[in-house]
């Protein structure tokens, strides 16, 4: 079996350390899009950096899994960015040492709030999201979640409380057929700030003490590294070729089969290509090396800011490289368009809702991006009721959808109308209620970031509009301006009702 991620969108939280950023740094070896989540802002942006600089398709989202509303808007904005989401990896977590007698009630709820209550609502929003499409949620849980320790009381309810909400969304998914999968890692200690935090808060003696006590109760006298948990990815995959299980899933399994490597004494396992092809440069990776669109070859491992070119120290390196690229270029390249001016799909039956985000818009006048780069940028300076922001599309067949346009605005925007249209069929919008909140996270960074500085966005129920099966322009126009803007603008939703 030689199942790989390639252009899956998966979103991780508690992305940053740990856990979390060897999955994400894994995803992102199998070709997957890594949406980076975290509470922790500025550890976040780094690992995206980091993965970016590998060639990976990665980005950073700020989320606090126990705020429901943050998880609805994370994942509105994976899917505005990507298009779609197939994956979400419920990771997030703490860990107190504390026995039951000095535990407190706000502590036991803080850890139930972060661990048990956040896989619910990311689970939720989860499905919500992939039901149309199918997916998968992966809840990391804990051996701790099956047995029981005197010192780890909330935990282990917490992670209990995992292990069971599991499996009750796998046979819900199942029950309703959409095509989402719903699986635990119950991994045991690990080596991870998580748990070396928690043994920070105790006395030196006791923290030797437990960890002493952890160790000895492992048989490989040694506490897991990030690395290993995070080939749980593989775990379906593996399991169905050692058991020699064939079936024919609805959707296709993510994951590698890790069956040679376990079975065999020396394995032949193929490397893995890694390609990166944007605005008509090609660089491609493997697990040490890549070789970048203008034939520099960096050693990822030991060079990871990728400063020194060694094609001539690695020719042999270079020459395989070199010859994957030529193949890749030669079968895939030739089949893409030189100009894809392809219209954006409406109405598919296969998906109850459609996104079309600021980044793929077309602007006219004065309506400027919030920055040059596309990726999580919105529109502002919107002063001119002759200007348009608008999408080339084609409507799959007629039906009614339900409008919901993602904006901000200052207080003497209040009473502007806007008109959204497509063909004959219009519908006006109102704005309301103002909504001007500040661009965040630059106070996190130690340099100012080249892209676009983000925030908040309000929705706005615009109604419904009847659209006719064909192709056409949808368009949103200013009708009346009140104050300086009409206001800025993020994302437009279409959802079929």
């Amino acid at each position: 079996m030689s199942i790989d991620c390639k252009d899956k969108v998966v979103l991780i939280t508690g992305a940053a350390k740990g856990i979390g950023a060897a999955a994400c740094r894994a995803l992102a070896d199998a070709g997957a899009k890594v949406a980076v989540s975290d509470i922790d802002a500025a550890a976040g942006r780094e690992l995206c950096e980091a993965l970016r600089s590998s060639g990976a398709d990665a980005e950073f989202f700020a989320l606090d899994v126990c705020d429901e509303q943050q998880w609805q808007s994370c994942l509105e904005m994976v899917v505005a960015s990507y298009g779609r989401i197939d994956g979400v990896v419920n990771n997030a977590g703490i860990a107190v040492i504390c026995g039951p007698e000095d535990e407190s009630l706000d502590g036991w709820r803080r850890t139930q709030r972060i661990n048990s209550d956040a896989v619910f609502l990311g689970s939720r929003a989860a499905i919500q999201a992939m039901k149309s499409q199918g997916g998968s949620i992966v809840n990391v849980s804990s051996i701790e979640g099956i047995v029981g320790d005197p010192m780890l009381p909330a935990y282990n309810a917490s992670k209990g409380a995992v292990r069971a909400l599991t499996k009750s969304l796998a046979l819900y998914c199942a029950d309703r057929q959409y095509g989402i999968r719903v699986n635990s890692l119950h991994p045991g200690y690990v080596e991870t700030p998580l748990v070396s935090g928690a043994l920070a808060q105790l006395p030196d003696d006791d923290a030797a003490a437990f960890a002493s006590r952890v160790v000895a109760s492992i048989p490989l006298g040694r506490m897991a590294q990030p690395e290993e948990i995070a080939s749980g990815i593989d775990l379906l995959p593996t399991l169905k070729s050692l058991t020699g299980i064939e079936s024919q899933p609805k959707k296709a399994l993510d994951g590698i089969s890790l069956q040679p490597l376990i079975m065999e004494e020396n394995p032949l396992w193929k490397d893995r290509y890694i390609y990166n092809y944007w605005r008509g440069k090609l660089s491609l990776r493997n697990q040490n090396y890549r070789l970048d669109h203008q034939g520099q070859l960096f050693d990822m491992v030991n060079d990871p800011n990728q400063t020194t070119d060694i094609g001539e120290t690695k020719p042999e390196v270079l020459a395989d490289l070199s010859k994957a690229k030529e193949k890749w270029s030669q079968e895939v390249l030739v089949e893409l368009p030189a100009n894809d001016n392809r219209p954006f799909y409406l109405g598919h039956p296969s998906l109850h809702t459609t996104q079309l985000p600021a980044r793929d818009a077309s602007a006219s006048g004065d309506i400027k991006r919030s920055n040059r780069f596309p990726n999580c940028t919105y529109f502002t300076n919107w002063i001119d009721l002759e200007d348009t922001i608008s999408w080339e599309a084609e409507v799959a067949q007629d039906g009614d959808f339900e409008i919901t346009v993602y904006y901000s605005c200052a207080e003497d925007a209040i009473g502007s109308l806007f008109e959204v249209s497509f063909g004959n069929a219009s519908i006006q919008g109102e704005i309301r209620e103002a909504h001007n909140p500040s661009e965040y996270g630059a106070s996190e960074d130690r340099v100012v970031r080249q892209e676009s500085y983000v925030k908040d966005f309000k929705s706005l129920k615009v109604g419904k509009l009847k659209l006719k099966k064909g192709k056409g322009t949808l368009q949103i126009k200013g009708i009346k301006k009140n104050g300086r803007a009409l206001m800025d603008f993020r994302l437009m939703l279409l959802k079929r009702v």
